[in-house]
């Protein structure tokens, strides 16, 4: 059924909202309206933790000694990993600046992954025994919270500077990176 309105004082009738619109605004709305939600659901899109190189973050090696020359070593030796580690062109390296917010709290590997976007996670801790220090430190796959390798180093006289216990990075493999396809980057 049909309906029309006849007036006859000479006026048009008014149109609906929509009617009254041009033509070319309709699409216009409906295109803005689209890209607003592509834009909101951008924002919420989960980042992907898989890039083309492996990423890892050294977290501050926990110091179960009682004094502050034990800690001043055991931050000495995160730092001195770091940069061993960021010689390697093949692997992201988190600065030390980022891990230094997870210091002596406990670590949920799994969360650190994602806060930092990393692949893994190397932690480990620093004893005083006597006068000889032992390190350890474990590398872990963040998403899966898998031990893929663990390193000790003991018996090192107390007097020992972190660069001697960097030895910990030397024997690092991860998976992604074959023994001997790696190269240190050049330095300028």
């Amino acid at each position: 059924m049909r309906m029309y309105r006849l007036r006859l004082d000479g006026r048009r009738a008014r149109r609906p909202l929509l009617g009254s619109m041009p033509r070319w605004a309709m699409p216009a709305v409906a295109a803005l309206a689209a890209l607003a939600i592509v834009l909101g659901a951008w924002q919420f899109w989960p980042t992907d933790m898989a890039s083309a190189k492996p990423s890892i973050a050294v977290l501050p090696f926990n110091n179960y000694g009682v004094d502050a020359a034990t800690g001043r070593l055991a931050d000495g030796l995160t730092e001195d990993i770091i940069t061993d580690l960021s010689s390697w062109s093949e692997i992201d390296v988190i600065a030390r600046n980022s891990t230094e917010a997870y210091k002596g709290k406990p670590a949920d590997v799994h969360q650190i992954g994602r806060d930092l976007n990393v692949r893994y996670v190397l932690e480990g801790s620093i004893q005083r025994q006597g006068e000889r220090i032992r390190a350890t430190a474990q590398l872990i796959a963040a998403e899966h919270q898998r031990h893929i390798q663990t390193m000790r180093l003991a018996g090192f006289p107390a007097c020992a500077k972190p660069g001697a216990l960097a030895k910990l990075a030397k024997p690092l493999r991860l998976p992604e990176c074959e023994a001997g396809q790696m190269q240190p980057a050049e330095q300028p």
